[in-house]
């Protein structure tokens, strides 16, 4: 009868065991080492996060008047996105250009393009809508040393401030600055955060659209020759 009991454990150990070795689950990460003082150490790059301070609001006026900024960059975020891309795509045509009096007929062209793409929501926007619009513009686009997409730009934020009728005399004057208007920028890196969603927008006239379909291709063909570089190096 014992020796029975015994067999009946053995059997019954060895099942176990072969069901574990069966079912084992390899969980072993391989990740980049470094040598630091003769030692093999490894390292993950984690991505970066934004830290933000929680808001405190001491009034109902200031709640609201941070729902209405709130409001004003989520409606206005898409157009200003849009616009950066047609601008870089612009910039990219213009480099190529040498003769002075094609590129000023081709600035005019990619104006009437920008015109005609936002012409009806900017005639539908609020004074204050639109300010935000123009500033989102120049943070999104701020950055290029090349001068003729800056006056083109700011002839395409002159069209902006005319539509709206606002303050003339200060409109090409406004500029982004992400301390000044660290209230905008906030609510700019939640959007880019995915914590606050902003509808879709596309390039809805023709000749926009084929603007972006071609910078897009580019682009495309730029990074996955990128992606061949560093796989062959």
């Amino acid at each position: 009868m014992k020796k029975r009991v015994l067999l009946l454990a053995i059997l019954i150990g060895f099942g176990s065991f072969f069901c574990a070795a069966q079912f084992q689950v390899n969980d072993s990460l391989v990740v980049s080492s470094a040598i630091v003082d003769s030692d093999t150490l490894p390292y993950v790059l984690l991505e970066g996060i934004n830290v933000m301070d929680s808001r405190d609001f001491h009034s109902k006026k200031q709640f609201r008047k941070w729902n209405k900024l709130m409001r004003n960059v989520v409606k206005v975020y898409p157009y200003a996105r849009i616009t950066s891309e047609l601008l870089v795509y612009y910039e990219e045509e213009l480099i190529k250009i040498e003769n002075e009096s094609e590129r000023k007929k081709y600035m005019a062209e990619a104006e009437d393009v920008l015109t005609h793409e936002f012409k009806s929501e900017v005639m539908n926007m609020t004074v204050s809508q639109g300010k935000v619009l123009v500033k989102l513009i120049d943070r999104e686009t701020g950055h290029t040393s090349y001068e003729l997409i800056k006056e083109l730009r700011n002839g395409f934020t002159a069209f902006m401030w005319n539509s709206l009728a606002s303050l003339f005399g200060n409109s090409l004057k406004v500029h982004y600055d992400p301390i000044e208007d660290y209230e905008i920028e906030t609510i700019v890196k939640m959007i880019e955060n995915g914590e606050i969603m902003v509808a879709k927008r596309d390039a809805s006239t023709a000749k926009a659209q084929a603007h972006l379909k071609k910078k897009r291709r580019k682009d495309r063909k730029k990074k996955n020759k990128e992606k061949r570089r560093k796989k062959s190096g």
